[in-house]
């Protein structure tokens, strides 16, 4: 019986110190997103500070760094970003956006919309997250024309 104890001691303590291991279709998610606050410069949970022009969002439970897929169910937008903040706290809500985040999606005027989320596979996510970056970075979202929307999600597929 103490040989027993041991061992479930033992297991207990490994799981405490061990890393989140997330197998991406154990993590999606169907739901509700809302847009972060317009203000940057405060402290997310991560030590970061929120940049509503960065692609980063808050969600209650995955690890930060988790890259996610967030795809608008009203349109089919999508849009990668990194999770580095813990949020939404109001119910029925899975995720917080970014500015520009929500801008890519085509969120409605309220801020809300429903969306798919699909946690991606690190070195896919910091690929497809570069991408999105450059072409970004290339033109400012504020601009964006549908065939940007479509180039983008090319991108996103490999294309």
């Amino acid at each position: 019986m103490k040989g027993r104890m041991m061992l479930f001691v033992a297991s207990i303590s490994a799981s405490q110190f061990s890393p989140i291991h997330l197998t991406p279709s154990a993590a999606d998610q169907v739901g509700v997103a809302s847009v972060y606050s317009h203000e940057s410069g405060s402290a997310t949970a991560s030590g970061e500070k929120l940049d509503h022009e960065a692609f980063t969002a808050a969600h209650r439970t995955l690890p930060f760094g988790t890259k996610v897929k967030v795809t608008n169910k009203s349109n089919g937008r999508s849009v990668i970003v990194t999770i580095n903040d813990r949020g939404p706290f109001v119910r029925g809500r899975i995720i917080d956006l970014s500015y520009t985040a929500a801008k890519i999606l085509d969120l409605p005027e309220n801020g809300t919309g429903p969306v798919t989320l699909e946690v991606l596979e690190a070195d896919e996510g910091r690929r497809l997250l570069d991408r999105q970056r450059e072409m970004v970075r290339r033109k400012g979202v504020k601009r964006w024309t549908e065939r940007d929307f479509a180039d983008l999600a090319a991108a996103q597929r490999g294309g």
